[in-house]
């Protein structure tokens, strides 16, 4: 394949992810109870509740918050709510793999045949659909998320990433995503892939300041069950992205010259994609009408 059609089949793939992005994860959606984390502040709430009553305290206001956190946070555990698993099935990571690295085109690829099914069928549809709005609507209450996107390409791009982390050469190709992902985010150029180069954390200091970090010390929010949580700290079934991580903070990658296919072969050798190249695809994308524009998503 010559370079020229190489960076065509790359950007394809890209928009592809972009376009789909939200379908695409909705296949990570399930339901879950985070049993660990609810148990540990039902029983913090508990000892809390007991302590006020042994000491005389009889602040009313307080006592009611706590009765009313011990029963949400018991009926918590009795109702699961729905998250975009961290953790998913060998076989859709596999769908993933074989879409970014394949050396056919990416219509011949299982992810694209169960995309564009789904885009098809008004039944499936609709269940991403709601999927989709119940966990940006669980995100848009609560004050350190609300602003962060968890529905990108560079999630996407984070499962295959995870599972090889230890491969170079995966490593750099995956790069080449990360690299448009952070145009498509910013609407600014970046050198840098996955990890934040230092030529970029200077260039791009102000943004990356201004940029809503999801823990916050020693703020309470009334957006959580539980009145205790003074930070938000994640929860068992998700990841947030992560898009200032320092290489010099990681561990490197151990494992070269082990390309899964040519494609990948001739991709990491390419030039990088120019930043006129990147702006272009920023103003296709970027006016495309979403799939979701009826419900003002």
């Amino acid at each position: 394949m010559e370079e020229q059609k190489v960076k065509e089949e790359l950007i394809r793939r890209y928009i592809y992810l972009y376009d789909n992005k939200e379908l695409i994860l909705s296949l990570f959606i399930s339901a879950g109870i985070e049993e660990k984390s609810l148990k540990r502040r039902l029983q913090e709430a508990k000892a809390t509740l007991k302590s006020y009553k042994k000491n005389g305290i009889n602040d009313q206001a307080m006592l009611s918050m706590l009765i009313k956190s011990i029963e949400q946070i018991k009926e918590s555990l009795d109702n699961p709510k729905f998250y975009l698993k961290d953790e998913i099935p060998e076989e859709l990571l596999q769908m993933i793999e074989d879409f970014l690295f394949t050396d056919y085109p990416l219509e011949t690829t299982d992810l694209y045949k169960e995309i564009e099914n789904m885009r098809s069928d008004e039944v499936e549809l609709a269940n991403a659909e709601y999927l989709i709005n119940d966990i940006n609507s669980t995100r848009e209450k609560n004050i350190f998320l609300r602003k962060r996107q968890i529905f990108t390409v560079w999630h996407i791009l984070d499962y295959v990433r995870k599972k090889h982390s230890n491969n170079q050469d995966i490593q750099e190709y995956l790069d080449i995503f990360y690299n448009l992902e952070r145009y498509m985010l910013t609407g600014f150029d970046w050198e840098s892939g996955y990890y934040l180069e230092k030529y970029d954390e200077e260039a791009h200091e102000s943004y990356i300041d201004a940029y809503p970090h999801y823990i916050v010390s020693g703020v309470k929010t009334k957006f959580d069950e539980s009145y205790i949580m003074t930070s938000y700290k994640g929860n068992e079934f998700e990841h947030e992205d992560e898009y200032f991580e320092s290489i010099e903070f990681s561990t490197h990658p151990r494992i070269v010259n082990n390309y899964p296919t040519s494609f990948v072969y001739k991709a990491i050798r390419l030039e990088p994609i120019s930043e006129s190249d990147k702006k272009k695809l920023y103003t296709e994308l970027r006016g495309k009408t979403k799939i979701f524009s009826s419900k003002g998503e």
